[in-house]
């Protein structure tokens, strides 16, 4: 069997590590294997060094070649091209790069590099409405590295007759081309992710993108009927793990630094207190599809119309808790949160660096809602009502409502003593994360510990470590906070939101 092993970057862990795993397994089983990793030259841009610098990229490429060195057996290694040619920013190609959803649209060759490109510029800036000043160029570098890859992967994939195809995630533009690119040709893939705290929480997602709805229910539903075990014990150990602090489908725990026991001053017990638990928007506005068919455009106009219609009802007070993965985000969709509650007199904001316990929270209000993060989930499972405004994977497990409407939204909310659903669903999804995953061959540690493969582990030079360190202390300051954002268009439109904000009293 032919197989191709997409290894495209060095840097994120435990991605090389699984990668590095699946590429010796396909070389034990005796395959004809070839690893096609990236050429790195002028012009490109991924996920992970969305400007192309050339620091970052050269740590990467020795990260990569290190990984490879470790590899028993035959292959064949080969690059992508080494330069990729960036196209000009004239008036029909800039136009695109200003437009969230035109970008999101575009595809080359039936392949949606615009919606993958799209993906890896809010990964790094989090400018999901495309607000920065460097916005465009940065676009079009990522477009543009798709735009080539996809002809190059498919003359590279019918020249060498390729069987099969294993990679990574598949959602970002380093890694659409390859992916569907091997699903109009027919070829079976292995999309490898990893979700979890130990080597054993590997998930292989087969020929679908591992955010696919569907998929993700299929696995759940088999892990369910197929578990042996003590199914309570596991979700127990599950939600108080995410409650401590515990790392899921993440790569932080977010009430660190949160105060145990602090509710937000002037809480009071006799009204009906919602607690609206939002999302890293930009995430879920990367992975598209299904995920942009919701009953709101975005969450900043699902918070300004229910504000807006429950403002009338003095005994609601909605207590709206940012994700503190937004704390750090100055982009006009984060900011526009902040300001709610100067605009109605029954909202509450609670900021993403605020000390109030996020779980504290849950456990004194009357209903939670959530638009798509765990915290809808958790609520079922400590006993809360539990609305959910987003897109998910537990959306269709019968223990969080659903809306259809807004207005059927806003009955909910106002809806005293409203019924808490099944708590089943919320077992589900505790078994799906905890167990739901498989050991692979070659593969071993934990998120603590650090991961391996076949007993390695692939760290930094020191030389690496300062050249990585500089190349992000450029990119994260200079590029993206004092130019992409500092002289972007965000606080412009701020300040013209706050003159035309009309408060509700």
């Amino acid at each position: 069997m032919r197989t191709l092993v997409h290894i495209p970057t060095g840097l994120a862990t435990p991605e090389l590590e699984i990668m590095l795993a699946a590429a010796q397994t396909s070389i034990d089983e005796g395959n004809d294997t070839t690893i096609v990793t990236c050429g790195g030259g002028a012009g490109y841009g991924c996920s992970l060094n969305t400007h192309g610098l050339a620091l970052t990229c050269s740590v990467c490429k020795s990260m990569t070649v290190k990984g490879l060195a470790a590899l028993r057996g035959k292959f064949m290694n080969v690059e992508t091209p080494a330069t990729i040619p960036t196209p000009p920013l004239n008036t029909q190609r800039s136009s695109l790069m200003h437009d969230r959803w035109a970008i999101k649209a575009h595809t080359v060759e039936g392949v949606d590099v615009g919606q993958a490109a799209y993906s890896s510029y809010i990964g790094q800036s989090r400018d999901q409405d495309l607000e920065g000043r460097l916005a465009p160029r940065t676009l079009n570098r990522l477009l543009a590295t798709s735009e080539q890859l996809v002809p190059w992967f498919r003359n590279f994939i019918r020249t060498r007759k390729i069987d099969k195809v294993v990679l990574y995630n598949g959602r970002q533009n380093q890694y659409r081309p390859l992916l569907r690119v091997s699903q109009q040709e027919n070829i079976p893939i292995d999309i490898m992710e990893f979700s979890g705290q130990e080597a054993r929480c590997v998930y292989i997602f087969r020929n679908q993108l591992p955010q696919d709805f569907t998929v993700l229910q299929e696995f759940m539903e088999h892990c369910w009927k197929n578990f042996t075990g003590d199914v309570a014990e596991v979700a127990n150990h599950f939600y108080n793990y995410k409650r401590a602090g515990g790392i899921v489908n993440d790569h932080r725990a977010y009430v660190t630094g949160q105060t145990r026991g602090l509710l937000p001053d002037g809480w009071d017990t006799a009204q009906h207190n919602i607690a609206i638990f939002n999302s890293s928007e930009d995430e879920f506005a990367a992975i598209g599809g299904e995920y942009d068919e919701t009953l709101y455009t975005n969450q900043t106009e699902a918070m300004q119309r229910l504000c807006a219609s429950l403002a009338d009802d003095s005994n609601v007070v909605l207590w709206l808790r940012v994700h503190p993965n937004l704390s750090a985000v100055h982009w006009s969709f984060a900011e526009k949160l902040l300001l709610l509650a100067q605009r109605f007199s029954n909202v509450r904001v609670i900021p993403g660096d605020s000390k109030v316990s996020t779980y504290d929270l849950l456990d004194a209000c009357n209903t939670a809602v959530s638009f798509g993060s765990t915290m809808g989930i958790e609520a079922v499972y400590w006993g809360k009502p539990s609305i959910l405004l987003g897109r998910c994977v537990y959306e269709q497990i019968g223990s969080v409502y659903t809306p259809r409407t807004h207005e059927e939204a806003v009955g909910l909310i106002r809806t005293r003593n409203l019924a808490t659903l099944p708590v089943e669903g919320a077992l589900k999804v505790a078994l799906f994360w905890s167990r739901g995953g498989q050991s692979i061959p070659h593969f071993t540690g934990t998120r603590s510990s650090g991961f391996y493969f076949n007993e390695l582990q692939f760290v930094k030079t020191r030389i690496h470590k300062l050249l990585y360190t500089i190349g992000k202390s450029y990119e994260k300051i200079i590029l993206e906070r004092w130019i992409n954002y500092g002289l972007g268009s965000s606080r412009k439109r701020i300040q013209e939101y706050r003159a035309h904000a009309q408060p509700h009293r």
